[in-house]
């Protein structure tokens, strides 16, 4: 048997429309040629908790969990494990998958073409410790075309390992540092009256900071005036404007170069004004060349649609998601 594990039921669907579903189950479809097509609803597993890796004897709070303790810090897991998603209809699927992976002689990865989608069906494969033949579809669309492609151009699964451990070292990289450092600060500001929990994340706490900073400085804003200088020349048969570019020691200067002072700024302006000729010291030429747009990531088109049409951010997750499940035309 073969069985293709998608990362996503939508992906299934269009992996047995060109395989040809023979039988549905449940969690599962059985299509012709001995293949079986299964799902996974992104990641079924997630990272254990630390309660997992620190010592038997913690004593545990009113919810049965391990109080924080400083001393019992930073915590460096030596084994890593992973855990079925508290979810019962994650678990029901990972059963199924796992009856299925006993009968399969062949399995097909069929996660999403990036590091995540690599790791999202890698990790239930070492989870259930599958040593047979494994086999990697890749593909970046739903439509039929694309997906037909995909079936006839199967790869070596272990070609893209490096993916997997990329996505995978990503992973404990932001558990490593979200609960040691969530539990060290929150710990560090908290009073036996009172617990501040203070969360820490690799991405969220770099990018808050940012936003916190751009607000600070926002609200901190004081308005100074600066001056541009621009002159219009011509040669009798042609004219351009020239702007005026401060010399190195030139005064009357901001850190960003802007010229600030209102005496230096009459001073050039009246020599400007008076001066009957210029020289074109340099002249050049460039031809260019003009790329065609990028495609549009999610973050730019809901910018983008909020813009021109008012659509919220949700509207347009909700619209791009339609494109690419139902109707196969985005990718």
């Amino acid at each position: 048997m073969k069985l293709w594990i998608a990362e996503k039921p939508s992906v299934a669907k269009a992996i047995c429309a060109e395989l040809g579903i023979v039988k549905k189950g449940a969690g599962f479809n059985e299509c012709k040629g001995g293949n079986v097509v299964t799902w996974c609803f992104g990641h079924l597993l997630e990272q254990a908790e630390p309660d997992f890796y620190t010592d038997a004897d913690i004593p545990v709070n009113k919810k049965g969990k391990k109080i924080w303790r400083m001393k019992d810090l930073p915590i460096f897991p030596k084994i890593w494990k992973l855990n079925a998603k508290n979810d019962k209809g994650v678990k029901a699927q990972l059963k199924t998958i796992k009856g299925l992976l006993v009968r399969a002689d062949i399995v097909v990865n069929c996660g999403d073409p990036d590091r995540e989608g690599q790791l999202l069906v890698d990790e239930i494969l070492e989870f259930f410790k599958y040593r047979k033949s494994v086999q990697r579809f890749w593909v970046s669309a739903q439509d039929s075309a694309s997906i037909r492609k995909g079936l006839a151009s199967l790869q070596p699964n272990a070609k893209f390992k490096g993916m997997k451990l990329a996505a995978e070292g990503r992973s404990r990289a932001d558990w490593l540092l979200g609960m040691n450092l969530t539990r060290a600060l929150t710990l560090a500001h908290s009073t036996k009256q009172q617990r501040r929990l203070i969360a820490v994340g690799r991405v969220q706490t770099p990018t808050l900071a940012l936003v916190a900073q751009r607000d600070e400085s926002v609200k901190n804003f004081k308005p100074v005036p600066f001056y541009n200088l621009r002159s219009l020349l011509s040669n009798g048969s042609a004219s351009f404007t020239a702007t005026w570019k401060p010399s190195e020691g030139q005064i009357g200067l901001d850190s960003e170069k802007r010229l600030i002072s209102n005496e230096e700024a009459k001073k050039l302006f009246n020599e400007l004004s008076n001066a009957q000729s210029a020289t074109v010291l340099k002249a050049e030429k460039t031809a260019k060349k003009t790329s065609q747009p990028k495609v549009f990531s999610l973050a730019d088109i809901q910018l983008e649609a909020s813009n021109r049409f008012g659509f919220t951010a949700q509207e347009t997750l909700d619209t791009c998601q339609s494109l690419y499940e139902v109707h196969k035309i985005a990718s």
